[in-house]
């Protein structure tokens, strides 16, 4: 049973230098990922700095739903920043999980999930301080929300940059992609 398991290691290494072109390792992550995993790293850095700055301005409850009415339910504060900043730090962690050759026929989907998970948690922090921060919201349950929740879109697409960054241009960069 040995003997098998290490000819089918064997078999598989030789099939992965065999797929690669001479001197050119496919798998290994460039500077295009390492690109990628340090834009991932941008949205708990961007959840860190705002709290820093912000935190002594922002009231203990924070607004995260509104209906037509205004703000329909709070939140406590460390609850609204601890989410976010555990989300966007597992995002990155996440990206730069994918960075090891084994990983390279999955890279590009993990990076838009981590992105996607990263922008979003970065938005809806962003979001809610923000609008608690509003001007002329002495109350962070009467703050305007106007159209400021369609920013939440351009934050979820901040998440397909290190997905379109990792792809590569290469025809025969991972190739495994269904998209």
């Amino acid at each position: 049973m040995a003997g098998n398991v290490l000819d089918a290691a064997a078999t598989v290494e030789v099939a992965t230098e065999l797929d690669s072109p001479p001197g050119h390792d496919s798998h290994r992550a460039g500077a295009r990922e390492i690109v990628a995993v340090l834009l991932l790293v941008i949205p708990f850095l961007v959840v860190a700095l705002t709290a820093i700055m912000w935190v002594e301005w922002l009231p203990a409850d924070l607004p995260r739903q509104w209906n037509s009415d205004g703000v329909s339910g709070t939140s406590p504060l460390w609850l609204m920043l601890v989410g976010p900043l555990l989300l966007t730090l597992l995002a990155a962690i996440g990206a730069a999980s994918a960075l090891p050759a084994a990983a390279a026929p999955n890279r590009v989907c993990i990076f838009l999930a981590a992105g996607f998970v990263g922008g979003a948690a970065a938005g809806a922090w962003l979001l809610c301080a923000g609008l608690a921060l509003a001007p002329g919201s002495a109350d962070a349950t009467q703050a305007d929300v106007g159209g400021w929740p369609l920013l939440m879109v351009l934050f979820w697409g901040y998440g397909a940059l290190p997905a379109f960054l990792a792809y590569g241009s290469g025809p025969d960069r991972y190739e495994a992609h269904a998209f």
